[in-house]
């Protein structure tokens, strides 16, 4: 970021970047600054008091795609006049029209509403010349802030008509005429600090968070407005005004979250190493003893981990959106390491509920009626027809090969190891059990289940800017395995055992945190559920591990949040842009349309076929994942 002289002829080099829609990004005098992304009808403007201590509020400004903040100091007023004046003017040639809108504390804020909870209600005041400025885009901004709530309380807003708009003690930042003359407007909003004590010393950082990501919206929506009314200008989406420019800071902190993740792998460190030879002795056991798992090494201290990840400065990252998911991030990479510190004891099992979440009523229901249903293990139609590892792998890059064709940064490689039982995906690669035998029938939904969608998204989001899509958002779990079951569903390979399987997993942790032991889960699905013993004890193995992990509820519950989200009749493509949960759906679409974000370059191979667009409509017109258990064979 250039430090800026601040003379006419840094004004003038400034303009002619603007003209030429070139990123502007300077430095001013006494900590200020301006960013405009790109050309644009409009800029966020907040000037700092000199007479009050107004903590946080130029935070409110920052994430926009254009704004500008500096001291309201008498010394610099005429250059921030000419400054604005000068932006304005090319802009004006380019849009026709320019709206300002500048932001600054309400002073009496404190006296107007009452506490409750601790918090006082977010208050607003529209100020403007109603006979200049457009009706639709103030109603527009009062409309959108009315909506605002933070925690329990919803926002107040009024409107006050002014001829100058300005905060108390200042001049407007264009003279009425000069506006009049250029086709500005000026909209002024005063808001009500509350995310700070009455003395602006304390600043309550979640509460701002939460008011600045709400109001960046509102901003957003009234731009919209103004540019499709007032401007030949047309954007597609009120997300296109963002901002698309992404500052050195916010790669800096993606990298280094990104290599926090990549030094352990949380799914590995979990799995037992000993299965095998784990299952051998229960079985000598008489299926009475619960085996003592082995697992590798941790390769960090958590402390020291720890303070690594808090050395991070997301506090520097202006944009809200991407704040917040840092910081989501941050905290979830913090309870991974946390829960590994506690492998093998009652505490990981705490922390796995905070991260996959528990066995809600709906789900054990579901699974309680799909193993009602297919009471005993379907016989497949595949008579002696079995698969081993050699086989499968060759499959496997058959696979890989095909989407090479389209996109040749697709690179993964087929592992056939020892150390896993069951197929996995790990770090972009394909791990294969060496005992791996499983019926013909299942060798192309498990293909679609791990290289049709956990290699795909793995490698569209390394497509991506930011790494840590490709690692996985917070809470990405529950979605991509969704998917995969998913893809199994599409090319006809979700049977009755499959759908078994994945309820006896949402029974198993049930019975984990309902505080049954690992025996008496692993009897309850031989003698209640008819699996056999073998079966009984893997998974109850993948749901004990650790000292108790959750995580193998997401299938089942993801694949019903997937059908939900399909009936809706919203878009697929955005679900492989790379790994990220559910909530995050709006954000990944917001990214994307502020071109933060780019197209996923793969979309799954069984989109293409008829069979799989019928399907898709049979969910469009209705279809749930429980009518799957009156039908599936």
């Amino acid at each position: 970021m250039t430090t800026c002289r601040f003379d006419s002829a840094w004004v003038e080099e400034l303009t002619e970047r603007l003209s030429r829609n070139q990123q502007v990004r300077r430095s001013l005098p006494d900590k200020g600054r301006l960013h405009i992304d790109r050309k644009l009808p409009f800029l966020c403007v907040y000037r700092r008091p000199t007479d009050i201590i107004d903590s946080g509020m130029e935070r409110l400004i920052v994430g926009e795609a254009a704004y500008l903040k500096f001291s309201a100091a008498e010394k610099d007023r005429e250059k921030i006049s000419e400054l604005i004046e000068k932006i304005v003017r090319v802009l004006v040639k380019e849009f026709g029209s320019f709206l300002i809108l500048e932001v600054w504390s309400m002073r009496d804020w404190e006296a107007g509403t009452p506490v409750k909870n601790g918090l006082r209600k977010p208050t607003f005041k529209i100020v403007s010349d109603f006979d200049r400025t457009p009706q639709a885009t103030l109603e527009i901004l009062q409309a959108e802030l009315r909506k605002i709530q933070v925690s329990d309380r919803l926002s107040q807003v009024s409107l006050t008509n002014k001829h100058k708009v300005a905060p108390i003690g200042c001049q407007p930042l264009l003279a009425p005429e000069t506006a009049a003359a250029l086709s500005c407007h000026l909209i002024g909003l005063e808001v009500s600090p509350i995310y700070r004590d009455t003395h602006g010393s304390v600043i309550h950082p979640l509460v701002r968070q939460t008011l600045h990501h709400k109001i960046s919206q509102c901003l957003r929506q009234t731009f919209f407005q103004f540019m499709s009314e007032q401007t030949p200008k047309q954007p597609e989406h009120f997300h296109t005004l963002g901002r698309r420019a992404v500052v050195k800071a916010v790669w800096d902190i993606d990298e280094r979250l990104t290599a926090i993740v990549n030094g352990f792998d949380f799914i590995m460190l979990n799995t037992p190493v000993n299965v095998n030879p784990a299952w051998k002795l229960f079985k000598r056991n008489n299926y009475r003893e619960m085996p003592i798992f082995r697992y590798r090494p941790l390769p960090f201290s958590p402390p020291e981990l720890k303070r690594q990840l808090y050395d991070i400065p997301i506090r520097r990252v202006e944009d809200p959106t991407l704040a917040a998911l840092f910081e989501e991030e941050r905290s979830q990479i913090d309870l991974r390491i946390s829960m590994l510190g506690y492998r093998n004891t009652w505490k990981f099992l705490y922390g796995s509920l905070q991260l996959y979440g528990g066995v809600d009523d709906q789900i054990l229901k579901l699974a309680n009626e799909i193993l009602a249903r297919f009471r005993t293990r379907a016989r497949s139609r595949d008579k002696g027809n079995w698969v081993n590892a050699v086989e499968f792998t060759e499959s496997a890059r058959k696979e890989i090969e095909y989407y090479q064709h389209i996109y040749a940064e697709f690179t993964p490689s087929v592992k056939i190891r020892k150390d896993v039982s069951t197929l996995m995906v790990n770090r972009g690669n394909l791990l294969v059990p060496e005992s791996l035998k499983i019926r013909a029938n299942r060798v192309n939904p498990l293909i679609q289940h791990e290289i049709g969608t956990h290699l795909l998204v793995h490698y569209n989001g390394s497509a991506q800017p930011f790494r840590l899509i490709r690692c996985g958002l917070p809470g990405y779990e529950e979605l991509q395995e969704g998917l995969a079951v998913f893809a199994e569903f599409m090319v006809g390979g979700l049977s009755s055992s499959r759908l078994r399987v994945l309820a006896a997993r949402v029974i198993a942790a049930d019975s984990l945190t309902r505080g049954a032991s690992f025996v008496e889960t692993c009897a309850d699905l031989q003698s209640k559920y008819d699996f056999d013993w073998h079966m009984a004890f893997l998974i109850t193995t993948r749901v004990y591990r650790g000292g108790g992990l959750t995580k193998d509820v997401a299938y089942l519950r993801g694949l019903v949040v997937l059908f939900n989200y399909i009936k809706d009749g919203d878009c697929l493509d955005t679900l492989f842009v790379g790994k990220f949960g559910v909530s995050h759906i709006p954000i990944i679409e917001e990214l994307s349309w502020r071109q933060v974000l780019k197209a996923p370059p793969l979309r799954p191979r069984y989109f293409e076929s008829e069979s799989s667009q019928r399907l898709l409509r049979q969910i469009r017109d209705g279809l749930t994942v429980g009518d799957l258990v009156k039908t599936a064979s």
